[in-house]
């Protein structure tokens, strides 16, 4: 817990709201990926115990400390959601790289869908 940290856990809330406020609509396909790999990267709605439970490697994660765990996690969730429901819609239009990186992305914040 930091000033940094409460700068990365402010952004990540305000574009999970805004990503959420627009129902996933008018972003172009890196924008997406991009959002949903900062979230994933650091760890955002990811509790210290769900971090340690599901690392399996070698090394532990990232992830940001939060006042509010189960808000982080259902903003985490939604953002998600959205963004998998516009993959699905306009797949053609995702690279390769993004593609990939959302399956990381999925992998790391258990996403089953």
């Amino acid at each position: 817990k930091g000033p940094a940290s409460d700068a990365a856990l402010g952004i990540l809330r305000h574009a999970s709201r805004e990503l959420i406020r627009r129902n996933g609509e008018g972003y172009k396909s890196q924008e997406l990926t991009n959002t949903m790999w900062a979230m994933a990267t650091l760890g955002f709605g990811i509790s210290a115990e769900q971090n340690s439970k599901g690392c399996h490697l070698t090394h532990s994660y990232t992830f940001l400390p939060s006042d509010d765990p189960d808000g982080d996690r259902a903003l985490m969730e939604e953002a998600l959601k959205l963004t998998l429901a516009s993959m699905k819609r306009n797949l053609r239009l995702f690279s390769m790289q993004e593609l990939n990186n959302m399956c990381w992305v999925m992998a790391r914040l258990d996403e089953k869908d």
